[in-house]
C-alpha cells in the first residue's frame, strides 16, 4: 500500500492505486485524521488531496 497499489476482493472494502485523490463515500462512512472524526453521507463524499507542505516550527537563527 506504501507503494501505491492495494487492492483487496471484490472492491467491497480498499481499493487503491496511483493517483492525487481519494474518496470516502457510502452511509456511515467515517475517518479518524489528527484526531478529528470525519464522517461521509451518501450526498457529501470525503475528499482527501495532496497539498504543499506547511512549515509548523520555524528555527531563528
Amino acid at each position: 500500500m506504501l507503494r501505491g497499489r492495494a487492492e483487496f476482493g471484490d472492491h467491497h472494502g480498499l481499493l487503491m492505486s496511483q493517483g492525487n485523490e481519494i474518496r470516502i463515500e457510502g452511509d456511515r462512512s467515517s475517518v479518524l485524521l489528527d484526531g478529528e472524526l470525519f464522517e461521509a453521507n451518501d450526498d457529501r463524499p470525503i475528499v482527501l488531496t495532496p497539498t504543499q507542505p506547511v512549515s509548523f516550527l520555524s528555527l531563528a537563527a
